[in-house]
């Protein structure tokens, strides 16, 4: 009996020792260059104080060996206007970070900054140093100062009297942005206008909303995400809806990107070499309305580029550079 338990402790004992004998894992500097995913981030187009998407990037280790990397930083440090997180850790200095051989990590990307102008650069680098030598990774974003509209239950976000927006600041809409009755709304050229998720624009019974861009200087509308794969994807926002006895007038605009661009009911829009593209169902819905239009691009809408119901009157006259499918 004494031996079968002192075999059996034997056992144990060794199981255990077996288990708790850990692969040893040496880590030696890197002999040759990392390799990236890519080698610059252009972050989404951000305003004032507002937090970009997050972007990653992805660093390799090509070598047949684990190493260390001695350090990874943002060249400006802690005055830096962006923030990243190394391999699930957040911050700005990173030093002796761990890659196994042929695997990769990820360091995540984003920037929050303050504005300094209507429209300015941000620019900063991620920095890889070892023995081998340094590479970096360029951080670049366009910063814009913005003006923010923002509909709450205390605020029911109206503007209440004639009012001109100029191209100094982007406009920011959260929630409805009502122009109230009998009110005017002048968009001056090169006036950015973008809808968050779910936000739209009212113009109501005799109000104007007047877009006033030039060739040279378009205005703007469309959702608030400028990355450039957003372009081409609809229902990032809701839609302009003009009610009965309102009126638009707009030139050398842009709108595009949401649910339906126009939403018009009993109402009268005169558009003149705009473009009206990428809506989920209508780029202009029309019930009982009159829609005068000259040199307008009208495509890549889900039900209709343009519908017209209940007896509206559209009165299209092509020029030269006016499609619509």
């Amino acid at each position: 009996m004494k031996f079968k338990l002192l075999l059996a402790f034997s056992f144990w004992m060794l199981l255990m020792a077996v288990s708790c004998n850990k692969d040893d894992i040496n880590f030696d500097a890197p002999s040759q260059e990392l390799s990236f995913s890519r080698d610059t981030v252009f972050c989404d187009t951000v305003y004032h104080q507002v937090r970009s998407e997050t972007y990653a990037v992805k660093v390799y280790n090509n070598e047949d060996k684990d190493i260390l990397i001695p350090r990874i930083q943002l060249a400006k440090g802690a005055t830096s206007l962006y923030k990243i997180n190394v391999d699930g850790k957040p911050g700005y200095d990173f030093k002796d970070i761990p890659l196994r051989k042929k695997d990769s990590l990820y360091i995540f990307v984003e920037i929050a900054p303050e504005a300094t102008g209507p429209e300015a650069i941000a620019e900063d680098k991620i920095l890889f140093q070892s023995p081998f030598g340094q590479q970096q990774v360029v951080l670049f974003s366009v910063v814009q100062d913005a003006e923010f509209f923002i509909q709450t239950p205390s605020n029911p976000n109206v503007i209440t009297s004639n009012t001109t927006w100029t191209n100094n600041k982007a406009k920011i809409i959260y929630g409805n942005l009502t122009i109230d009755q009998n009110v005017n709304l002048n968009i001056q050229a090169g006036t950015k206008v973008y809808f968050h998720k779910n936000s739209g624009m009212k113009v109501s019974t005799g109000a104007t909303l007047n877009i006033n861009g030039t060739l040279a200087n378009n205005v703007t509308l469309r959702g608030d995400r400028n990355d450039p794969a957003y372009d081409t994807i609809p229902k990032n926002w809701n839609s302009i809806k003009m009610d009965a006895g309102s009126t638009l007038n707009m030139n050398y605009a842009r709108l595009f990107g949401g649910t339906k661009g126009l939403d018009m009911k009993q109402a009268n829009a005169t558009i003149n070499n705009s473009f009206i593209h990428t809506f989920q169902e209508y780029g202009i819905y029309a019930v009982a309305s009159t829609v005068t239009a000259k040199n307008l691009v009208m495509n890549n809408c889900g039900e209709s580029a343009i519908g017209i119901f209940k007896g509206g009157n559209s009165q299209l006259y092509p020029f030269n550079n006016c499609q619509l499918f």
